[in-house]
């Protein structure tokens, strides 16, 4: 009995002693079992956020250049992270940019404004963690400019092997502590928002425990030594190798920090397909025992190159059941320069250019913080956990969880309990809100009878955003536009009243309905507002217009062709496409002629909605051959006519415009190409496995001029089981085409008659899969492959997943075989590696792809 109490004792004494050796002046704690608390209350604490750079690179050399303030712009900018809901800010200092060779900071202005930012991260209840090294340069995606800082002179490795390294980062590191912020006062040891520190970035670790353990633990030991007792994280991801896992945990730190590229990075044009397997889930390997009592974070993620808003709730769910209670995206686009995101381009988000993505933020925010966190749960057409529900195929996330109605796409959910809603953001229509605009929403409730709303303005992608972008061609723009909204709240009447912010009223609504530009509004069934308006999460729109023009006009009004430059004849078709501009009432006219034709045939195109117009193409046209055309929007004897931009009409006597549009009507027959090696090539997606195997992509022609896909394994460096490719196939394919119905047809060859046999996979919609296998000849062979139902096949999560210790595999499950929704995405090859030389050429051709339908 006297063991047994004694022991009780010891646990108890124990638990106390974990809370109470803690500094209580530290906002947060790790206790014995790696969980990150709050001291005040012991709940867990969850913070959820972005990196974000103008005080550094790239962003501060930018916005320099274009003579914007960055004090207005990070203003701008903090106010946003609020109105998303972020409590979490993490940056890697780029040291090279404050720093000397020996390690001493420089208090220049890159250490001024980032005082200033984390002034006004303090201001919004906005936490931060600090990682003083970074080493990269300061230069991309332009090259890299000399620097003075300590990390210009020495590898990664050596900056934590070298003992004069070593030197020079403790004497930073000291200095970096001890810097009074001039905005606040504080040290950033002091400063009780720094909540936690990161030490480096995304150090390279020698394979050897002893050595790993003296670089770090003389690093932490000058946080302690300077008074620091908050949690230290050192990177563990970065090293996938158990004797760098095991020198990392048995260090004196608090916490491990993680990242998550479940796409790569990188690719320069905007992935296509679902990519909801890659993240799925975040397994930790088991590299090592002594991460129980570690604090885990996620210092750095993102879905690179994906438009789609359905990621980020999915990732933060991962996240929350790995155990992580930290995580920070990298990296939020400075809004006056996101018209061009060109900083990190394979990253874009912003409140105002990505409206769907950062409402999926928003939600994934909300999901990350919330105490409990429940596994995913899958249907034929939906995701649902935490009151989140998750639709690939409409590019839908929805947060419904009664205070919450959030969504990413229009919808016809109904919102769990209308009396119990504080908070509606939204894009496009939902059953409370219907909007035209393409802008995001929000509407939130002040007290009964009075709501506040943003309408933000609409955003438009005029060019794929992910690709090798600079500072003066933009790939998005603001338009700001007056659209028609209807509210349909219970609680407000039919014609409740519109005030503008100082509470000046604007009109009645009309049936629910106002006619809005972007701005903030308070709505009311109130005639006039007697009560002092609480501005709560207030957005600057003055501010957001002050940076000029580049984010208030639409001088040029564009246009974007979605009219399919092939079609079958006989079949119906309709000349179909957006326009962006200022204007509302736009009259636009398509001019058509056969190519034996003299004159043009104008045609007037149907608005189906404030953007969108649409011209039915006749039975008479519809003949195998070729139409070109032009399309012309006409107001007020002023013209536009694209492509070209030109000021005339294409029956004008001396028009003289030959880039034109133009749709090739093919015979009516069962098959057509749905991937073009050369024109397709952005629907390529490589394996990013370069560090096991070298090889080669090229396309190249055959005799008969048809274009080829060559992939060469060059070397196999390391054993690793396959290189495999993917071709996404799904925006050539009508919803008409069943797979029971359907064939693939493809053209294939080995080079040096090796690799005898490819097994190819179908993907499709709904994350499930099928397979097949052909075996190979070095002459050209065709195929007819019928696609299988999905089963229980195995494929790779391209690009490879970062970082690698995570699953190269997917395990797909299959759906119900007469899935009406179920559709083709992908076509996945894989070349065995295994079986080839490690020195030998080896590789493949395809010709172009095509699908056979009955």
């Amino acid at each position: 009995m006297k063991i047994l109490l004694r022991i009780i004792l010891l646990i108890l004494i124990t638990d106390v002693y974990s809370v109470f050796s803690q500094n209580k002046s530290d906002l947060v704690y790790v206790d014995d079992n790696g969980n990150l608390k709050w001291t005040e209350t012991n709940n867990n604490a969850y913070f959820f956020g972005v990196n974000y750079s103008v005080p550094f690179a790239f962003s501060y050399r930018v916005i320099k250049n274009k003579n914007l303030s960055h004090k207005d712009v990070i203003d701008l900018d903090v106010q946003q992270f609020k109105r998303l809901g972020m409590n979490a800010y993490r940056i890697h200092v780029w040291d090279r940019e404050v720093s000397d060779k020996d390690g001493n900071l420089l208090n220049n202005e890159h250490i001024e404004l980032l005082d200033y930012l984390i002034s006004k991260l303090i201001e919004n209840d906005i936490y931060i963690i600090l990682t003083p090294i970074a080493w990269w340069g300061t230069g991309w995606p332009e090259p890299d400019i000399e620097t003075s800082g300590f990390s210009s002179y020495y590898s990664k490795l050596e900056s934590t092997t070298k003992p004069e390294v070593l030197a020079a980062h403790q004497n930073y590191l000291k200095q970096f502590l001890n810097h009074k912020n001039i905005y606040t006062g504080n040290t950033f040891s002091t400063e009780e928002k720094i909540i936690a520190y990161e030490v480096f970035n995304e150090p390279v670790l020698p394979k050897n425990a002893a050595a790993i353990n003296n670089y770090v633990n003389s690093t932490v030991k000058v946080f302690k030594d300077n008074g620091i007792t908050k949690p230290i994280f050192f990177n563990i991801s970065e090293n996938p190798d158990s004797v760098c896992w095991k020198g990392v945990a048995s260090s004196d730190i608090d916490g491990v920090s993680f990242q998550w590229y479940p796409t790569g990075l990188v690719k320069y044009s905007e992935l296509k397909g679902n990519f909801i397997p890659n993240v799925w889930d975040y397994k930790i390997p088991n590299y090592t025992d002594m991460l129980s009592d570690k604090a885990k974070i996620v210092y750095e993620f993102d879905a690179a190159d994906i438009g789609s808003s359905v990621m980020y709730p999915l990732m933060a769910n991962s996240f929350r059941l790995a155990g992580m209670q930290w995580a920070t995206m990298f990296c939020y686009d400075p809004t006056p320069i996101a018209q061009y995101n060109s900083e990190y381009s394979t990253h874009y988000l912003n409140l105002l250019y990505t409206p769907k993505k950062v409402l999926g933020f928003l939600i994934a925010s909300k999901l990350f913080t919330e105490e409990t966190v429940e596994e995913k749960k899958i249907d034929e057409s939906s995701i649902a956990f935490n009151n989140a529900v998750i639709n690939y195929d409409k590019d839908l996330a929805v947060l419904n969880d009664g205070e919450n109605f959030i969504y990413t796409n229009s919808n016809n959910i109904t919102a769990l309990n209308e009396k119990l809603l504080q908070h509606i953001a939204g894009y496009g229509n939902s059953n409370l809100i219907k909007y035209e605009g393409k802008g995001i929403y929000f509407l939130d409730k002040i007290e009964k009878d009075l709501w506040q709303l943003e309408v933000y303005p609409d955003a438009v992608w005029i060019k794929d955003p992910f690709g090798k972008n600079g500072v003066n061609e933009p790939v998005a723009k603001l338009i700001w536009k007056k659209h028609k909204m209807k509210i349909n709240l219970k609680e407000l009447q039919l014609n409740f009243s519109l005030f503008s912010e100082d509470g000046t009223k604007i009109i009645d609504a009309d049936s629910f309905g106002v006619l809005l530009q972007p701005g903030r509004y308070f709505l009311s069934n109130k005639s006039t507002l007697d009560v002092a308006i609480n501005k709560k999460n207030k957005i600057d729109f003055d501010l957001i217009k002050n940076f000029g023009s580049f984010i208030s006009d639409f001088t040029q009004t564009e246009l974007k062709n979605l009219t399919p430059q092939t079609i079958q004849e006989n079949q119906a078709a309709k000349i179909k496409a957006k326009v962006y501009s200022n204007e509302n009432d736009i009259n636009m006219f398509v001019y058509l002629k056969r190519e034996t034709w003299r004159d043009y045939q104008k045609e007037k195109m149907i608005a189906v909605d404030d953007f969108n117009y649409e011209f039915d193409l006749p039975e008479d046209l519809l003949k195998n051959g070729q139409i070109n055309y032009f399309i012309s929007i006409e107001k007020d004897n002023n013209t536009l006519t694209f492509p070209g931009k030109i000021n005339q009409l294409p029956n004008d006597w001396d028009f003289n415009q030959t880039d034109y549009y133009n749709i090739k009507i093919l015979p009516d027959t069962n098959e057509k190409i749905v991937y073009d090696p050369i024109k397709d090539k952005n629907n390529l997606i490589v394996s990013n496995i370069w560090q096991f195997t070298d090889y080669h992509i090229d396309y190249t022609y055959d005799h008969n001029q048809n274009s080829e896909l060559s992939i060469l394994v060059n070397k196999i460096k390391v054993s690793f089981p396959e290189l495999a490719f993917q071709i996404y196939v799904g925006g050539s394919l009508k919803e008409s085409d069943i797979i029971k119905e359907t064939k693939i047809k493809v053209e294939i060859k080995n080079i040096n008659n090796r690799i005898k046999s490819l097994p190819v996979r179908f993907l499709f919609n709904d994350g499930s899969a099928s397979s097949t296998e052909i075996i190979l000849t070095n002459n050209y062979q065709t195929y007819e492959l019928a696609i299988p139902e999905p089963d229980n096949t195995k494929y790779a999560l391209l690009p490879r997943p970062y970082p690698t210790f995570l699953s190269y595999w997917f395990l797909s499950n299959g759906v119900k075989p007469n899935s009406k929704k179920l559709k083709l995405e992908s076509i996945q090859f894989a070349i065995p590696l295994d079986k080839i030389d490690v020195n030998l050429n080896d590789g493949i051709k395809i010709k172009p792809i095509k699908i056979i339908t009955k």
